[in-house]
């Protein structure tokens, strides 16, 4: 996360993902993590999937150490990386003993370890439900490591690099996307070890209604009908529609459970602070896949014109002011900075300060990249180019980031979630439920 941010204000291209293999390295820990903690939930509370939660546990451990090898050793392309190291083929050796050594101890050990209850028989519920969440990340964390080791087997086998780009990646995303919906959505309308879902054809029900309103605000608000093609805004209509059903289902269900304790706040929250700290970053992975659903409306324009004149874009006018290019000093770099105003009609908005700054000891120039706008969206301004002998004109590239804040909230409500889920284990808690007066599990 903190990468994509770095990435999304430093970099100049406008985006905070491009599936970049070094990005890939930090994603895949990150995906068995989050099947490793959803198994430990099924293993918690039902006893098994106690062989699936070692393995993932030793799958998350080492893509950890790969990924360092992938950015240290230098065997792959990107702007994240090291430059190429003699540590590789050390550390790819300590890489195959970690995974043999892994590998031996739970073949060894693995006979023993058994479910409580090996005569159940799974059906729809709540565990269920976890299992195929965590095969939709195990699936996708499978995808991306093939896509981001293709290019090295394909030299190794070929002598020549086939390079696997985005649409790759993309062409999966999104399904992998609608599974977490529903998943998230009917997963926290069941129950564990039944396939009771108390007020669920209710809940399910009202959400299809309340997601109607919420998906004309955001499409409103959003500018979604400013879409380059038909087939992105069916997708974001579709895809806005589904995770505002699963706001409504996340909402209701936890509606419902204040109603059957009564609306005991302290109550509540004393005995399901972890059902609530799930909630709450299940909560947050809607808000990001709304915020994802920008990536299909995003706009671009470049244009050069001289100091005191403007161009439009997308209702705005950019006036590059007429003082020109201005040397700034700042720190031991020198900024060559293009004031632009920002108007919306004839009403101002704010002025961007995109740059390009020099430093004495480098040749190289870096981007400073002017960053404004909404809540909605990120009005992203980079100085292109201009001219050297007296920075009367400049070439500007603008972007239009729908959505974006939504990324960067969603993950900071995430990260809460499992802080507050945290405390409930530091308690010492278990998280019940009330259902016909008594307590059930609710996690």
């Amino acid at each position: 996360t903190l990468g994509g941010r770095w990435a999304y204000v430093e970099l100049g291209w406008a985006g905070y993902w491009a599936w970049d293999p070094v990005e890939n390295s930090s994603f895949m820990p990150w995906l068995m993590a989050t099947a490793l903690l959803h198994s430990l939930l099924v293993q918690d509370k039902t006893g098994h999937l106690k062989r699936l939660s070692i393995i993932l546990a030793i799958a998350g451990f080492f893509m950890t150490f790969f990924g360092t090898f992938l950015t240290r050793s230098g065997v792959v392309s990107s702007v994240h990386s090291f430059a190429e190291s003699p540590i590789g083929p050390n550390y790819l050796a300590y890489l195959a003993a970690l995974m043999l050594i892994s590998a031996t101890i739970f073949a060894f050990r693995a006979p023993s370890i058994l479910p409580s209850d090996t005569e159940k028989v799974w059906g729809v519920s709540r565990e269920s439900a976890l299992v195929m969440t965590q095969f939709l990340l195990i699936s996708f964390g499978a995808i991306v490591l093939i896509g981001t080791l293709f290019p090295i087997v394909s030299e190794w086998l070929t002598k020549q690099r086939i390079s696997i780009q985005a649409p790759y990646f993309n062409m999966f995303a999104p399904w992998v996307g609608l599974g977490i919906i529903f998943g998230i959505a009917l997963g926290n309308l069941l129950r564990y070890g039944s396939n009771a879902m108390p007020n669920g054809k209710r809940i399910i029900l009202s959400s299809i209604a309340f997601a109607i309103p919420v998906t004309v605000f955001l499409v409103y608000f959003g500018n979604v009908m400013d879409s380059p093609s038909t087939k992105n805004l069916i997708a974001q209509l579709v895809g806005l529609y589904l995770s505002s059903w699963a706001i409504g289902c996340l909402i209701g269900d936890l509606y419902y459970r204040f109603v059957e304790i009564r609306f005991k706040y302290a109550l509540f929250f004393k005995r399901n602070l972890g059902y609530f700290g799930g909630w709450v970053a299940h909560l947050g992975m809607m808000i990001a896949i709304i915020g994802f659903m920008g990536n299909y409306r995003g706009l671009e324009h470049v244009d050069t014109v001289k100091a005191g004149e403007s161009f439009t874009f997308h209702g705005h006018r950019f006036e590059f002011l007429a003082s020109g290019i201005e040397p700034r000093q700042k720190d031991n770099a020198t900024n060559y900075t293009a004031p632009v105003k920002v108007y919306q009609g004839d009403k101002y908005l704010f002025e961007l300060d995109p740059a390009q700054s020099k430093y004495p000891t480098k040749d190289q120039v870096f981007n400073e990249i002017g960053i404004n706008g909404t809540f909605w969206q990120d009005i992203y301004l980079v100085l292109v180019d201009f001219n050297k002998t007296d920075g009367k004109s400049a070439t500007f590239k603008l972007y239009i980031n729908p959505t974006v804040r939504f990324v960067w909230l969603a993950i900071v409500i995430i990260c809460l979630g499992g802080i507050i889920a945290l405390f409930d284990r530091y308690r010492g808690n278990k998280s019940r439920d009330v259902v016909a007066g008594e307590w059930e599990t609710s996690k």
